[in-house]
């Protein structure tokens, strides 16, 4: 309705589509990478990309919306992307912003809505930057992708303890033999 985005429903039942939310310009634009969470809500990310900001929402089934959490490019991360459960808990990851503005990881907690700062991606030759997508979970731990970084600087699949906040590189992307630059969310099919 405002050109600001919207959040949309629509029954199975009767196949009918609709509206629950209606972005407005407060909001800082419509809605990308929203989750459903076993407590009901569902909680979308809004706001502009490319480094000035985003917003953590959540909107219950009937259509109220409320602002969580801004995230600040100089410290939390911004332009952020996907989230994840585990244990109650959302994760999820900034490609710009942190320390060294190279990404970072977090959690949320709905129950409180307390929000930590997990890692800041640093370029170190070592570990992967431009942090992507839905993490992967597997064994209580979050599995996922850097764009750039890690020891070709062609990207990188990592794994995240948020037990102990340990970041450990599990394969290196070479560009020749099987890409680079991975972007995308992460997906288990048959162990692979």
């Amino acid at each position: 309705t405002n050109n600001y985005g919207a959040i949309f429903k629509y029954n199975l039942t009767t196949s009918t589509p609709g509206i629950l939310y209606n972005y407005v310009a407060a909001d800082i634009m419509g809605s990308y990478d929203l989750m459903m969470h076993s407590n009901g809500k569902l909680y979308p990310f809004s706001g502009y990309s490319y480094g000035i900001g985003a917003f953590l929402n959540s909107c219950d089934t009937l259509g109220n919306f409320t602002q969580l959490l801004r995230f600040e490019t100089s410290n939390d991360g911004s332009t952020c992307d996907g989230l994840s459960t585990l244990n109650n808990k959302l994760y999820g990851t900034c490609y710009v912003g942190g320390t060294d503005r190279k990404g970072t990881i977090f959690e949320f907690d709905p129950a409180n809505s307390g929000f930590t700062k997990l890692y800041d991606a640093v370029y170190d030759g070592i570990g992967g930057i431009r942090l992507h997508g839905q993490f992967l979970v597997l064994n209580n731990k979050l599995i996922g992708n850097a764009e750039y970084g890690g020891t070709t600087d062609y990207g990188q699949l990592y794994e995240f303890d948020p037990s102990t906040n340990t970041y450990t590189g599990l394969a290196e992307f070479d560009e020749v033999a099987d890409g680079e630059a991975p972007t995308g969310f992460m997906a288990l099919a048959n162990n692979n």
